[in-house]
């Protein structure tokens, strides 16, 4: 773990600023107030000595300064600071402060506090009536239905650390507004040098994976279900969008709207978006992070109807009283759930094969060497001249096809498909090769499932319960397993193994990239042995 940081500053607010810079943020939405002059002291010095600072923008009310930090926020992705001048100044806020809860996004709200020191006794100390009417019993109160977090900087604090505890609750799931008044005369004390851990080293959490045999509840329903919907509220996150059109796409269920959204979940111009319409005549609903999935009544789900609920705070615990029932709610960042759901460990042959099918194009080119149920049904070519299989029984025809027709139609993307064991009979090392020298670039996509059909499935059909199955098929298996990507890159190749199912599609795009920028490429997916369980 890196060192803390230290620098040497001339006051506590100059910390503060240092703070937020090593913490990412990079926008102060700042107000006015006789208390935040060390915000421009601080950051003016942070630039004229080059040092990393916040950009100040300057607002003149506090309300729309809150709100302009949520837009930052929600569009890069990252926390934004606000400040606000006293007790009033975050009473402009207003209805803001319930924006910023309801949202989801990091906001990190400061304010000035007016000083209690006698007049004289300390830098930053009551010079100006103003601050015996500003002092109130508990200015946090004001926000503290609200915020994740509060807390009022004291004299005795490393106030580095406030700052990175500050960003730390504010960046951790579920995301939310935090609040620290800062006394005049506590950031206004000389301090010189100091150290602190910033956020990323007190740690901000990494999203809450999903509990597994929650997610084979989940996929199980979705796969028998007649008519599953999905209800989105997810978005937060644009990459939770494309992952949910894979899963909706891979189970044919049409995506709801729920009641009450704040982000683009799905896309609007999606055939399988059904906007907000009643979810009455489902069987299963999937509701992904959504705070009001639907207004309680004849458009919400039937008596029967199996619900799960999935999102970081699948219980809404902000909302006092809630009232919508579900069969499961599963806890989890709606992005890894979702990937989790797309696919299974180990993968599925039929899943690999659907992948393929949604990268081909009328461009495309297959050479297949696998067995017809596993891929066919799947390809969906369309273009007279795309499709080629296996003429003969001899296996390992793929490799040296695949090279064979990219010479002959070089502006085609050409993809082989084959399983482990025809492959390793094809010598590829050889077919890569050429397939280098002579500009040749082609995909190949190896089923590695470790297994001889004719040495497993056959074997058993033979011979039910035989001696061969109870020896666990000696000869059937291929192991140890080649590394395919490894012996592709000997050759001059690009070659990846996946073994997670979320990665299959992009490693399969990934492979594309590669045979279109002139490289061939091997995809190697790891599957399930046959007539085992792995």
């Amino acid at each position: 773990m890196a060192d803390e940081i230290e620098i040497d500053a001339r006051d506590v607010g100059e910390a503060l600023v240092a703070a937020m810079a090593e913490g990412g943020i990079d926008h102060l939405f700042f107000s006015s107030g006789t208390e935040l002059g060390f915000y421009q002291e601080a950051i003016a010095k942070a630039r004229a000595l080059g040092r990393p600072a916040p950009r100040l923008i300057t607002m003149t009310h506090e309300y729309v300064g809150l709100n302009a930090a949520l837009g930052y926020a929600a569009v890069a992705g990252k926390p934004a600071v606000t400040s606000a001048h006293v007790d009033v100044g975050t009473q402009h806020h207003g209805g803001a402060l319930h924006t910023a809860w309801r949202s989801g996004l990091p906001v990190i709200m400061t304010a000035g506090a007016p000083p209690t020191a006698a007049p004289g006794t300390v830098r930053g100390g009551r010079d100006s009536a103003h601050f015996w009417t500003q002092q109130t019993y508990d200015q946090n109160g004001i926000v503290r239905q609200f915020t994740k977090w509060d807390h009022r900087l004291e004299s005795q604090d490393n106030p580095g650390l406030i700052v990175s505890r500050a960003i730390q609750v504010a960046r951790s799931e579920p995301c939310g507004p935090v609040y620290l008044s800062l006394p005049r005369e506590v950031v206004y004390a000389p301090l010189g040098k100091t150290r602190f851990a910033t956020a990323a080293q007190l740690g901000i959490p990494r999203p809450a994976a999903p509990d597994p045999d929650g997610v084979a509840e989940i996929a199980e329903r979705l796969v028998r279900a007649r008519n599953p919907m999905i209800v989105a509220g997810s978005g937060r996150n644009p990459a939770e969008v494309p992952a949910l059109v894979e899963l909706a796409e891979l189970v044919g269920a049409p995506v709801v709207q729920c009641a009450w959204h704040s982000y683009l979940s799905f896309p609007m111009n999606h055939p399988l978006y059904q906007a907000k319409r009643s979810v009455a005549d489902a069987d299963m609903v999937l509701v992904v992070e959504a705070d009001v999935p639907w207004v309680p009544g004849p458009n919400g789900p039937g008596r029967d109807a199996y619900v799960a609920v999935v999102g970081i705070d699948p219980a809404k615990h902000r909302i006092p009283t809630y009232e919508f029932a579900a069969d499961i709610r599963l806890a989890s960042d709606p992005l890894s759930a979702l990937r989790a759901l797309e696919g299974k460990h180990p993968i599925d042959p039929r899943f690999v094969s659907w992948q393929i099918a949604r990268m081909l194009d009328d461009n495309a080119l297959v050479i297949d060497d696998t067995t017809h149920d596993k891929i066919f049904p799947y390809l969906r070519v369309a273009r007279p001249g795309s499709y080629f299989h296996n003429p003969g029984s001899a296996g390992g025809w793929a490799p040296g096809a695949a090279l064979g027709a990219k010479l002959a139609a070089s502006e085609r993307d050409v993809i082989a498909l084959t399983g482990d064991g025809f492959y390793m009979y094809a010598t590829p090392t050889a077919a890569l090769w050429a397939a280098v020298r002579y500009g040749a670039p082609y995909l190949t996509v190896v089923y590695q499932n470790r297994s001889y059909t004719t040495s497993t499935v056959t074997v058993a059909n033979s011979y039910p319960n035989g001696y061969a199955a109870k020896l666990d098929f000696d000869g059937g298996y291929l192991d140890p397993a080649v590394d395919f990507a490894k012996e592709a890159e000997a050759a001059g190749a690009y070659g990846e193994t996946v073994r997670d199912a979320a990665e299959v599609g992009p490693a399969l795009r990934r492979g594309l990239e590669q045979t279109r920028a002139g490289k061939p490429a091997v995809i190697a997916v790891w599957l399930a042995r046959l007539m085992h369980e792995d």
